[in-house]
């Protein structure tokens, strides 16, 4: 993918950064001795073999004038973080992290080598597995984010991120949103409705997550595209770096949804605290009153939260995106 973010690098300076990582050691002399992974958004990644045949994955995060959301400051710290932490659960299979460079002398931004995962990418495969295999999968990443879910944190919010954190969920994801529609109106995106009115419709409603005492690490992208999977098991998961301390249902609307081991965990949730959750939930999904449009019909309007505020400079305009569900509003007549 072309992204604005990506801070590529040659030959030359990865080589730098393996001899700095590994202690002395050399890229192999063949050609796609250092491959490009151009699959991802918002890092820079590479593929590296060693002259010793070693093989490593290599991200490098954006540079540090990179135009980029709030919440997306320093997030290569919590994705180390992240996975460090999670690799002392050996049902979770992360990947080793062997290098975190924060310094910026042999590279202009922070990176991280980690350990190459064997098999293939769950998503491109995918459509090759028979339905029972893919049952099989799904619960399988289903057990691993549940496993994710069991560590609990000090806060709520992001370990990159001080500004975006709060001792309660309420605090942070009040946080959370007001950076998102910040960033969006900093670049003029248009979110349907005047932003106080999005605010206050929130803020009616935010009560509701002073339920949520515990934070628990949730994996925010926990996708097909970030497994790897061999012989109908899961070898790993990647990506941490949207990795927060926050309600475990925020889940509910993310493609974890579909993982029936992840489902009933959520639903367990729902069914102690079942009247808050329901308009907890509905914090990310919940109704306004008004008219819409140029019509004068009456209408119910759905307006789904921010629970995936990732937004990306298109390159070459000037024009302001959401991927995914950053800030959607869809109209629905009564």
């Amino acid at each position: 993918m072309e992204s604005t973010t990506k801070n590529r690098k040659t030959r030359e300076q990865v080589a730098r950064m393996v001899e700095r990582a590994f202690g002395g050691a050399t890229l192999a002399a063949s050609e796609d001795a250092v491959s490009e992974l151009k699959e991802g958004w918002f890092n820079a990644a590479y593929n590296v073999r060693l002259s010793d045949g070693r093989e490593a994955i290599l991200k490098v995060a954006p540079l540090k004038d990179a135009e980029v959301l709030a919440y997306e400051q320093n997030i290569m710290v919590t994705e180390v973080a992240s996975m460090r932490l999670v690799r002392e659960n050996p049902a979770i299979p992360v990947p080793e992290i062997y290098a975190f460079d924060t310094t910026r002398d042999v590279c202009d931004s922070e990176y991280f080598f980690m350990e190459k995962l064997a098999g293939d990418n769950y998503e491109q495969v995918k459509e090759s597995l028979s339905p029972a295999m893919q049952a099989q999968i799904d619960r399988q990443i289903g057990a691993i984010v549940r496993e994710i879910n069991g560590f609990t944190g000090t806060y709520f919010g992001y370990d990159g991120n001080s500004d975006l954190r709060g001792a309660t969920w309420k605090e942070a994801f009040l946080k959370i949103i007001d950076s998102v529609l910040e960033d969006g109106s900093r670049k003029q995106a248009d979110f349907g409705f005047p932003i106080d009115d999005i605010r206050g419709a929130i803020l009616k409603h935010a009560s509701s997550l002073e339920v949520v005492t515990t934070p628990q690490l949730v994996h925010w992208d926990a996708w097909d595209l970030n497994f790897f999977v061999k012989d109908g098991k899961i070898t790993g998961i990647l990506d941490f770096e949207r990795a927060l301390w926050a309600d475990l249902c925020w889940l509910l609307r993310t493609s974890v949804r579909k993982n029936r081991e992840q489902a009933n965990l959520c639903s367990m949730e729902r069914q102690r605290n079942a009247p808050v959750s329901r308009e907890k939930d509905n914090i990310f999904s919940f109704y306004l009153e008004g008219n819409q449009g140029k019509t004068n019909s009456h209408r119910n309007l759905e307006m789904v939260i921010a629970f995936y505020p990732y937004f990306f400079l298109i390159p070459g305009t000037n024009a302001f995106r959401g991927l995914c569900c950053s800030l959607i509003v869809m109209v629905q007549p009564t």
